[in-house]
């Protein structure tokens, strides 16, 4: 049997800034339902990786592929939310691409071949079922009511709005850079929840990337997925089902946290 194509692969990725290499030959290859976690110091580059896998900047040199349709949810360290929207208007701007298929497709905005395509994007993602992930995903999380200003939530309510905001696209793979930041036990645990009981869009587990400077609880069974030369970062995965309420088709995930 051959060997399961990657999600997402990065060959000798390498990003300086002024003097300081960042990223030296970093080479990385992360196949459906692998957990893996970034360790590493402040500063040494966790942060500029998942941005550059993320689409969100450019390497000096170096190749990223992604898989056709692969659908990535993305949480950075930094809040990017907008403070003069609401919680729902927040939240649905992670899946902003899947609200549009589904306006065209309901109006009929597009030629057969067209309305077809976007049919099929639409159940990849399980856009038929938006809006009820999106409540059930906020209340694991413990979100804040829906119609409420961001601008006037604390630096906790703020992070579990981002947290389901990266969930509401139903990706197939989720780079989380330090989740738990400013988050409490209560939420941490509705976090876990959230990540291990709601369903992807294919028939494997979610794919996970997590920064943390702490070591992920990793089992008997870690074994390493990457190859990196970059100054304090340890790559490791997890496979195991590291939460008892996870089910047997729950997605598995493996946070890089103390």
């Amino acid at each position: 049997m051959g060997a399961t194509p990657s999600l997402l692969s990065a060959n000798e990725l390498q990003l300086s800034f002024g003097y300081q290499r960042l990223l030296e030959g970093v080479t990385l290859a992360v196949a459906p339902g692998e957990k893996v976690g970034l360790v590493g110091r402040n500063g040494c580059g966790k942060t500029s990786l998942l941005k550059i896998l993320a689409g969100d900047m450019n390497a000096d040199a170096g190749e990223i592929f992604r898989r056709r349709e692969l659908r990535i949810g993305y949480l950075p360290q930094e809040f990017e939310l907008d403070g003069t929207k609401t919680v729902l208007q927040n939240i649905e701007a992670g899946a902003a691409d899947l609200i549009e298929w589904l306006r065209r497709y309901e109006t009929g905005d597009g030629s057969e071949v067209e309305l077809g395509e976007i049919l099929h994007h639409i159940e990849h993602a399980d856009g038929w079922n938006l809006q009820s992930r999106i409540e059930s995903e906020a209340h694991a999380l413990g979100v804040a009511p829906m119609d409420t200003l961001v601008s006037t939530l604390s630096g906790g309510e703020k992070r579990r709005v981002a947290l389901c905001r990266a969930l509401a696209s139903q990706p197939d793979l989720l780079l989380l850079d330090e989740p738990t930041n400013h988050l409490d036990a209560e939420t941490f645990a509705g976090w876990r929840i959230a990540c291990t009981t709601f369903p992807v869009p294919s028939s494997s587990s979610r794919t996970t990337v997590t920064s943390s400077m702490s070591s992920p609880r990793a089992s008997s069974r870690s074994r390493m997925a990457a190859r990196f030369r970059i100054r304090g970062i340890t790559p490791r995965i997890s496979n195991r089902k590291p939460f008892a309420r996870a089910s047997p088709s729950s997605p598995n995930v493996a946070a890089s946290v103390s």
